[in-house]
């Protein structure tokens, strides 16, 4: 946070020739600067000053000279500073946006285009519109068609508050929050709304020199103060101290995410104890009885348990989340539990009434198949908002702010504003769902012929036992329990299955790793030898996918010739084979040229950068083609010693003829244009 170090009336003086600016001298448009020579900056800088009939602060005198940000400072108490830095920002941002567009600097009156700043004002508030959208606020930036100077007014607003200090940065929704309020008392300026208490034109809340500074930054900088002060240098734990990411949670509600992959692993043992229990060779022969199929359903009944099992943990292990102003939470969290726990005695009634039936009619008969038809219809219920998100999870471009689609998002995870616009794409989601199909599908086939199916035999067999059939100290042991024996022997095996997800992860993550490196070419450059073999890549690379292709291919020819373009194309793009041979390139002088600059330029940006140092760049460097040599001129640290090698090769072919030599010094393409 920054204090001003200025007098209190030098903000109102003319700016003085000397002042400091950072990229383009907003004080004084006379001198001459590369900055000032594009007429789009001037354009933005007149309608930045187009006051017009706005109504003057009544707190500080008004000089002609001021524009709409010194209008904004005055009235809502922004550091002087402040209001030239964002006036800078603002310049450049629009005067970029108006030469990207390729519109005319300006239109028939001379002022800016109204498009230009529309669009920028959409972009910079798109967070701020998603706020009010997720919270239901009508948003309180007003658009009109050909209204500039309003736009203006808003970007600039939301400029000064994002500006005033780095502190406001690190929690954009409370930003958000503070432009809603300040927006609306903007829009009764605009609109001269009279106060009701005082009969006097409008005043907003904030007011005064560096009032925002002193009513708003400061409190906010006091109170993380002040917690950073419980963190005890960071030794203290995380929920006795709050920080930048804990105040902005005030201005939306955070969301404990819940790992689902428990719920699925005790339903897919609950459904392989059922079928290994009728100890067929595969699991699916199973199926072909009724009575196994329909013990199948009740996986329902153990994943309505387990939703309810984990609605009563959710309040004891967010109990310090209620608070007076979180009674939603509240609300959620008591409906989660009555709605589950009515699911599962719904389910355990059902599913008692169909065996029931079953039993007393001795066979499947048409009222036990109306009961199962009932069953399947209550399932169906139970799982139709787990199948509309597994939908919205492959398609997220359809979430809408819809209140259906808000209403499953804040049953299932509360109300969450953060990173929900912030979704992979399709093919990354199936790419990610096909990995662990493939990991969860190996860990559950493994489970079942391995883990779970051996022990049911045993298990019937500890059932089928008493006492009398066991000799010596066994009788001791059974005269327990035969089922407290079972669980001993059931208990290890359900641990190793819980845990062996992560070594079958292990297994299968490094080579969908090392798949992934090779056709994404990373690590292939390891030492000075791998730079060197790859830099012609590189320089053919450039030829083939940034420079524009001079020749038009046709785009006849038969099948096998369009096949083989294709594996040519495939064999370029991983860097497997060169697009161009050194001979086409050297023979080229423009395409070697083109290279060359494009590598230098790589060069100077990274001395620009400080990445390298002088003689690097000397080293770097590749020297543009002259006195009509028809080799490429390789840069210094590619031809290092290839001199050396040369002339010992000579040597030791002495006697040799010179086109044997040559062939030999050819071999190596840095060796032959050394």
């Amino acid at each position: 946070m920054s204090l001003p170090r200025h007098r209190p009336r030098s903000r109102f003086l003319p700016p003085p020739e000397d002042e400091p600016y950072n990229i383009i001298p907003m004080h004084n448009l006379r001198i001459d600067h590369p900055g000032l020579r594009y007429p789009q900056v001037h354009v933005v800088l007149s309608s930045l000053r187009a006051v017009g009939d706005l109504r003057k602060p009544p707190f500080s005198p008004w000089v002609p000279s001021m524009d709409i940000l010194d209008w904004l400072g005055l009235f809502f108490g922004f550091q002087h500073d402040n209001v030239k830095n964002q006036r800078e920002h603002l310049v450049l941002h629009l005067a970029n946006a108006h030469m990207r567009l390729s519109l005319p600097p300006a239109d028939n009156n001379g002022t800016f285009q109204v498009i230009v700043v529309r669009e920028f004002r959409c972009k910079l508030l798109e967070n701020y519109s998603n706020w009010c959208s997720y919270l239901g606020k009508a948003s309180n930036v007003d658009s009109f068609d050909s209204d500039t100077r309003r736009e203006l007014l808003y970007v600039g607003l939301y400029l000064l508050i994002w500006g005033e200090s780095a502190n406001l940065r690190f929690m954009p929704e409370c930003i958000c929050y503070i432009f809603h309020h300040m927006a609306m008392e903007l829009n009764k300026i605009l609109k001269d709304y009279i106060d009701e208490d005082t009969g006097r034109p409008w005043i907003p809340s904030l007011s005064g020199e560096n009032a925002f500074l002193n009513r708003v930054v400061k409190p906010i900088y006091d109170t993380i103060k002040a917690e950073v002060a419980k963190s005890k240098n960071g030794t203290a734990p995380h929920d006795m101290w709050r920080n930048y990411d804990d105040f902005n949670e005030t201005f939306w509600n955070v969301y404990r995410s819940f790992d689902r992959l428990w719920v699925m692993l005790f339903l897919f043992l609950h459904i392989m104890v059922i079928l290994a229990w009728e100890e067929k060779k595969f699991p699916w022969l199973a199926l072909d009885n009724k009575d196994v199929t329909f013990r199948v359903l009740s996986l329902f009944i153990t994943w309505s348990g387990m939703r309810l099992f984990h609605a009563l943990l959710e309040p004891a292990m967010e109990f310090s989340r209620v608070s007076r102003h979180t009674w939603g939470l509240v609300h959620r969290m008591v409906l989660r539990i009555l709605v589950a726990a009515a699911w599962t005695g719904t389910f355990v009634i059902c599913y008692t009434r169909i065996w029931v039936q079953r039993y007393h009619d001795k066979h499947w008969s048409n009222e036990a198949n109306q009961r199962v038809t009932f069953f399947l219809r209550l399932a169906f219920l139970y799982g139709l908002p787990n199948m509309v998100e597994l939908v919205l999870f492959f398609l997220p471009c359809i979430w809408l702010n819809a209140k259906v689609f808000n209403l499953l998002s804040w049953w299932f995870h509360g109300n969450c504003y953060i990173g929900q616009g912030l979704r992979e794409g399709v093919v990354d989601r199936i790419k990610y769902v096909l990995f662990w199909v493939v990991v969860l599908g190996t860990k559950f086939t493994f489970s079942y012929f391995f883990q779970i199916k051996p022990m049911i035999s045993t298990t019937k067999q500890l059932l089928d036992s008493t006492i009398a059939d066991c000799e010596g100290d066994w009788q001791a042991i059974f005269s327990v329990s035969n089922k407290f024996i079972i669980g001993l022997l059931w208990v290890p095996v359900v641990l190793i299955y819980l845990a062996d997800t992560q070594i079958w992860y292990s297994i299968y993550s490094p080579f969908v790793g090392a798949a992934m490196g090779l056709l994404q070419l990373l690590g292939e450059i390891r030492n000075i030898e791998q730079l060197r073999w790859r830099f012609r890549f590189f320089a053919t690379a450039i030829q083939f996918n940034l420079l524009p292709q001079e020749e038009i291919k046709i785009t006849g020819g038969s099948l096998r010739e369009k096949l083989c373009e294709a594996i040519h194309q495939l064999k370029v793009r991983f860097g497997l084979q060169l697009p161009l041979k050194m001979v086409e390139l050297e023979s080229n002088q423009v395409k070697a040229n083109k290279f060359a600059l494009i590598w230098n330029e790589i060069v100077t940006t990274f001395r620009e950068e400080d990445i390298i140092s002088d003689q690097e760049v000397e080293l770097l460097q590749l020297p543009l083609n002259s006195w009509e040599i028809r080799v490429i001129r390789w840069p210094c640290f590619l031809l290092g010693n290839e001199l050396l090698c040369a002339l010992d090769l000579a040597t030791d072919l002495y006697d040799a003829p010179d086109n044997r030599l040559w062939y030999k010094i050819c071999k190596n393409e840095y060796r032959r244009c050394a």
